[in-house]
């Protein structure tokens, strides 16, 4: 079983050129998933935002796209 890359502020990343990466967040009383790739033009769309993730977690994502 191979290890999967993950940042400093909790990112996992499946993919490194396509910038696919997923972390995990608590919603209530269960676990939801914030997932990231890269859509046109650099840019990165997000599926599932969760309302706390630190700003540091977020500044992370600049290496991966806009």
């Amino acid at each position: 079983m191979s290890s999967m890359e993950k940042t400093p502020g909790g990112w996992k990343v499946l993919d490194r050129k396509a910038a696919v990466l997923w972390r995990e967040y608590s919603f209530g009383p269960a676990k939801a998933t914030t997932m990231v790739f890269r859509g046109a033009g650099d840019g990165l769309i997000v599926i599932s935002p969760g309302s706390r993730i630190d700003a540091a977690a977020l500044d992370e994502l600049k290496d991966f796209g806009e």
